[in-house]
């Protein structure tokens, strides 16, 4: 609770807790949020957090952004948020990312942060596996993980809702890493 109160004072959040939260790919799609997940580097007393947000960029366009911030003091302060996915300008923000996971590198200071994003995508809509690391020496590298993009909502559930799911981790230790998501069936053409 602490946390997602500290949260809230980084944004607006655009709706409260009872009223309805859009989901993303449509209005029978997938949820977009609450996603707040976090890790601890206890050689250096950080937590480390990444937490779901939804941006309304013009009446036509909003987005599921995901943001990254770290504590060094128990949360009595907090970083500026940082928007996971950021490369070069905004515009690489107003597609989706969400479903994220953060592991940190106690060995190398590194941050990981797994997630969906849709950002290959003009239509928005279809989306793969991410992966941003925030290295302790400053540079961010970006890099797509799945092979091809897939559309979740053709992952159902039994009664044909769209179910993606929470199922995406990640470990980490040295120069050993594990990486796991969910992907949908691809496309195959018949004949």
């Amino acid at each position: 609770t602490f946390v997602r109160r500290k949260i809230a004072d980084f944004h607006n959040y655009p709706y409260s807790v009872k009223q309805f939260v859009p989901t993303l790919k449509g209005t029978k799609g997938i949820r977009s949020f609450p996603y707040i997940v976090m890790d601890y580097d206890s050689r250096i007393n950080t937590l480390h957090v990444v937490y779901g947000s939804y941006e309304k960029w013009n009446d036509s366009l909003h987005t599921a952004v995901l943001y990254y911030v770290k504590t060094t003091d128990a949360g009595i302060s907090w970083s500026k948020p940082y928007p996971v996915g950021f490369q070069v300008d905004s515009s690489s923000l107003q597609t989706d990312r969400f479903m994220p996971w953060v592991s940190i590198d106690e060995e190398k200071g590194d941050v990981h942060i797994l997630y969906y994003s849709s950002q290959d995508d003009p239509k928005n809509l279809k989306c793969a596996a991410y992966l941003t690391i925030i290295h302790a020496e400053g540079p961010v590298t970006h890099t797509k993980l799945s092979d091809s993009s897939f559309n979740p909502l053709k992952i159902t559930d039994y009664s044909l809702n769209p179910v993606l799911g929470d199922y995406i981790g990640s470990a980490i230790r040295g120069t050993t890493f594990a990486y796991t998501w969910t992907e949908g069936p691809r496309e195959f053409a018949d004949g």
